[in-house]
């Protein structure tokens, strides 16, 4: 997604336009899809960081930003890019939590609070 700032924040009409695309959250109402945008954490990640599935429990996690490799067990690895249709899926489900993230160029996730999802659906 572009326009972000060097702080690496969205602006509000750029968090709300990404949310109403984003699986699952996209089924919330309007107004509790503008109140989740409100609570977006954006989260910058460095080229050759990993990041692991259960460390993101708490969290819907999105690619906003830069390219990353999803790695599950036992399958091959999935490159993921910015402004491409696998952006708007989280990286992590419920599922598969021993995954493992990294950062092949510098990344912007954009993370989503499961617990308020949760309480808006």
């Amino acid at each position: 997604m572009t326009g972000i700032n060097k702080d690496h924040q969205l602006d509000s009409q750029q968090r709300l336009a990404f949310l109403e695309k984003a699986e699952p959250v996209r089924e919330l109402e309007a107004d509790n899809l503008t109140r989740l945008a409100e609570h977006i954490v954006m989260t910058p990640m460095p080229a050759g960081n990993v990041l692991l599935g259960k460390a993101e429990q708490g969290w819907i996690v999105y690619l906003s930003q830069g390219v990353v490799e999803l790695q599950r067990k036992k399958t091959m690895p999935e490159r993921i890019e910015q402004n491409t249709p696998r952006t708007f899926y989280p990286l992590f489900t419920e599922q598969d939590y021993s995954s493992e993230l990294k950062a092949l160029e510098n990344a912007v996730l954009l993370k989503v609070n499961r617990n308020m999802f949760n309480a808006l659906l």
